[in-house]
């Protein structure tokens, strides 16, 4: 994991900006809703990014790195216990946003024996649960606990050994937390009890730890086979990020192996889905309402085949880790 203080002047610019840009797209699309004009909320955002960016560069270097171990875990239990008090405080069926009910619902429907791809979602009937089953059953024991809400403190905290497992510093690791923490799309997740972002975040945690362990697609075919089946079983655009970090090796594979590995991805893809399509052999009601329909009508399908030509094309040019986390976003 790279450090800011170690990146390149340029790439850190550039990385700074996206972040700020991604925000900044997010408060001009949600926070009119509140009654807030955007630009106040834009120049109020970017004046407290920058002053964070430089109380991180002026301070965080000289704090010790039990200091920032202190810091890091304080934080991370206090957001903890703040996305615990928004699960009570926040009315599930009040949020117009229907993340968690496409997950809730689903565990719902198939606990009960009803074809879960077939139950709509708490804000419109037209609104069906779109992730993919294993994503599915990732957040059922957050179901069976209450509220799959929960997740995203099991996410959070994973991500954070992840970063801290690879980098081995709390330095490194408390400004990615800062990082996390100030950006308002995160507390959005938080409310909304979305699931997105945990789900980017699984990505990631499954990244760093490739890199941590030394897991190659040479040396470790199956395993990163696997591992990419299961990735590819979460959503659609979850790919993106595996495809960018994996295909400078995939293409000095062997010629069989090139084959082998998209053939054992899509059976282990097909595999998760086979109870779903033969749900109902009479109606066959998988062809009427599947997951795939609900992702295709969400996304453009155009932009992630972009997205990852895009991340190919880099991942062919630069072969150090610390570019291609930067590219996978």
């Amino acid at each position: 994991m790279p450090s800011v203080s170690n990146m390149m002047p340029m790439k850190r610019i550039v990385a700074l900006s996206i972040y700020w840009l991604i925000n900044v797209i997010f408060i001009i699309k949600y926070l009119p809703r509140a009654g807030v004009p955007a630009v106040v909320g834009i120049v109020v955002y970017s004046v407290l990014l920058a002053l964070v960016y430089v109380a991180c560069k002026k301070y965080v270097h000289i704090l010790s790195e039990r200091t920032c171990n202190v810091l890091s875990l304080t934080a991370v239990a206090i957001v903890s216990a703040a996305a615990v008090f928004l699960l009570w405080y926040i009315e599930p069926l009040s949020i117009n946003v229907d993340r968690w009910s496409a997950l809730a619902y689903f565990d719902d429907a198939l606990l009960n024996g009803i074809y879960p791809y077939g139950v709509h979602t708490h804000v419109s009937d037209v609104n069906y649960p779109s992730p993919f089953p294993f994503w599915q059953y990732v957040y059922l024991p957050f179901y069976l606990l209450g509220d799959v809400g929960l997740g995203q403190i099991l996410f959070l905290w994973l991500t954070v050994y992840c970063v801290y497992g690879l980098c081995r510093s709390w330095r490194i690791t408390l400004i990615f937390i800062v990082l996390l923490f100030f950006a308002p799309a995160y507390w959005w997740e938080l409310a909304v009890r979305s699931d997105g972002l945990s789900n980017t975040l699984l990505v990631l945690c499954v990244i760093l730890s490739m890199k941590r362990y030394g897991i190659t697609l040479k040396e470790h075919f199956w395993l990163v086979a696997l591992l990419c089946g299961l990735i590819a079983s979460t959503r659609m655009s979850a790919v993106v990020p595996m495809a960018i970090y994996l295909f400078n090796e995939y293409v000095r594979l062997p010629w069989r192996r090139m084959i082998l590995f998209p053939i054992v991805i899509a059976l282990i893809f097909i595999g998760f889905l086979l109870p779903y399509i033969f749900w109902d052999t009479e109606s066959w009601l998988f062809f009427n309402r599947n997951p795939l329909m609900s992702q295709t009508g969400e996304s453009s399908v155009l932009m992630l085949l972009v997205l990852v030509l895009v991340g190919i094309y880099v991942s062919l040019r630069k072969t150090d880790f610390d570019y291609l986390l930067f590219v996978c976003g």
